[in-house]
């Protein structure tokens, strides 16, 4: 959340911050557009990328997807200790945000989501999310939530650790689904 989409980043002032060549920073830049977190401008050099609405509804859609599949697998192969340890994160969650600690409480957050990825145990699904979870800051920075501020509820977390707990993959599931759509409408993607 340091850099808003559409900051031009400038190889040079990049080279000399990070103490490498230009070279270095073009590759990485090259990496980072593929990564599209990055836009490359011909001639013009390279910018933060800066998601449209539609993008960001695409990119919350392919979320809903793999991370309810992940939420009903993980159901089936939770452990008590993780159940305890997503807990814990939710709670480090709250607290952030209660403290006004945004940037820790999506740090939190973005925690919660691999971690239960990690519980599923199906590293290509957990892969894709990666990328996706990457791309996620860009979208809600382009298009900030409302005036009730987080993008993400710790209630609606809660939800799914409930469904967990019980043993409900179809609930837990739903629950995401529910909980990335809640996100998605909190946005102003106009």
């Amino acid at each position: 959340h340091r850099l808003a989409p559409g900051t031009k980043l400038k190889e040079l002032e990049l080279a000399e911050l990070f103490g490498v060549t230009r070279a270095v920073v073009r590759k990485v830049l090259a990496r980072l557009a593929h990564l599209q977190l990055v836009q490359l401008r011909q001639n013009r050099g390279a910018v933060v990328a800066s998601p449209s609405g539609e993008e960001g509804i695409e990119l919350f859609g392919a979320r809903a997807a793999i991370e309810a599949a992940l939420a009903e697998r993980a159901t089936a192969r939770i452990t008590r200790d993780q159940l305890r340890e997503l807990r814990s994160v939710v709670k480090q969650e709250h607290d952030a945000y209660r403290r006004g600690d945004e940037a820790e409480g999506h740090r939190r957050s973005v925690e919660f989501h691999r971690l239960l990825a990690g519980v599923a145990g199906n590293g290509v699904l957990a892969a894709f999310l990666d990328q996706l979870i990457a791309r996620t800051p860009l979208v809600v920075l382009a298009h900030p939530a409302g005036a009730n501020g987080n993008t993400c509820s710790i209630d609606e977390h809660g939800a799914i650790l409930d469904a967990l707990a019980a043993g409900d993959e179809a609930r837990a599931a739903r629950a995401m689904r529910e909980h990335l759509d809640a996100v998605l409408g909190r946005l102003r993607l106009q």
